[in-house]
């Protein structure tokens, strides 16, 4: 009885040791320049699990139906993106006009706005939000919460053409304009904290989870300019929707590792976007040797990964080496917040290969 109650709990502080407190702030979260590959499983067959700390998230099952890439960019390099008051970071779906605008600050992320084909018809729609939307705070932790009261009146020019009948006769009736009004209030806390597996070459990840819950109104208008019949603004359409979020964060990444949209009245998971992830941070040739250092550009530190025992030296752009350490074949984040802000060299050494990559400190 001894042995089993002393195996018990020697397996128990085992488990416990690979699960530590994660703390997610702003260097955690991505740059300008940093590329994501997201999938989407639309027919998940997860859970989201239970609250508390010390959970184990095995997500190996999940499936790619869709694939995504993701970039980091200037706010300004985008169409409408000066409509976006005060962003600095947006994330910009290739081959999309889906564009999602935030300020990166040190208390938290907010969600500025976004633009897409709201009325499915090929128009670019900016939801601009006029009191933004708190994606996340900084610090947070396990039992972190918040509440967000978001609202935002936009207009878009459209294209848009509707029929209606004026006295009988059917009419093609040009929309100038398009106005959206959009009121939302968002409750958020970090309930779990524990252990996540993903598909991918990344291994196990600590990790922290975030339950958001939504409750949101849009209500739509469109400019008609069909005098002497129609002129002025009308009102189209209303939208009321409830939406319970679960998700998943963890350091060095750049972004949320997994979001899971969840019907709480079935029970049921409907869609799951998660990132493909190797040790480095984002997807790559499994039968390449190149290593990708990232947050590219970079602040206060550099992450990485390599062979154990491979030797990674840091050069300026004149050369010198300012910096050498050894891998240790796990994801390595590198402290460079005391160099000179500039143009740097990563060199990696092994019996194999020599290798370099480029990045930059601003």
């Amino acid at each position: 009885m001894k042995k089993t109650l002393l195996f018990v709990i020697c397996i128990a502080a085992f488990t416990l040791q690979g699960i530590s407190q994660v703390t997610i702030t702003e260097s955690d979260i991505a740059n300008i320049g940093a590329t994501f590959s997201q999938r989407t499983d639309t027919l998940p067959s997860i859970t989201p699990g239970t609250t508390g700390t010390g959970q184990v998230w095995n997500f190996n099952s999940l499936a790619s139906h869709v694939t995504k890439t993701i970039n980091a960019v200037d706010p300004l390099t985008l169409p409408a993106g000066n409509r976006f008051t005060g962003a600095n970071i947006a994330l910009h779906e290739d081959s999309s006009i889906n564009n999602y605008f935030f300020r990166k600050e040190p208390t938290g992320i907010l969600t500025k706005g976004l633009t897409m084909d709201f009325l499915g018809n090929g128009d670019t729609i900016c939801v601009i939000f006029n009191d933004p939307d708190t994606m996340i705070s900084f610090p947070s932790i396990y039992g972190t919460s918040f509440i967000s009261h978001v609202n935002g009146d936009t207009k878009s020019p459209s294209n848009m053409i509707i029929d209606t009948n004026i006295f009988g006769t059917l009419y093609h009736v040009p929309v100038d304009s398009v106005r959206i009004i959009h009121h939302a209030v968002k409750s958020s806390i970090m309930d779990a904290e524990g252990l996540i597996n993903l598909p991918g070459t990344a291994g196990t990840m600590n990790a922290l989870r975030q339950n958001t819950h939504e409750t949101s109104i849009d209500s739509t208008f469109g400019y008609v300019n069909f005098a002497p019949y129609l002129l002025g603004w009308y009102f189209f359409q209303a939208y009321t929707d409830e939406t319970t979020q679960f998700i998943w964060w963890t350091n060095d990444i750049g972004n949320a590792i997994l979001s899971m949209d969840y019907d709480s009245l079935s029970g049921n998971v409907t869609n799951v976007n998660w990132l493909y992830i190797t040790h480095s941070g984002i997807e790559q040739n499994a039968a390449s040797n190149q290593t990708t250092v990232f947050p590219n550009p970079a602040t206060d530190y550099i992450s990485l990964t390599a062979q154990a025992g491979t030797e990674i030296c840091i050069f300026n752009s004149v050369g010198q080496n300012v910096m050498r350490t050894t891998a240790n074949g796990q994801l390595q984040k590198i402290n460079v917040a005391d160099l000179p802000r500039g143009l740097y060299f990563a060199r990696f050494m092994d019996t194999d290969d020599l290798r370099s990559e480029k990045f930059l400190l601003q």
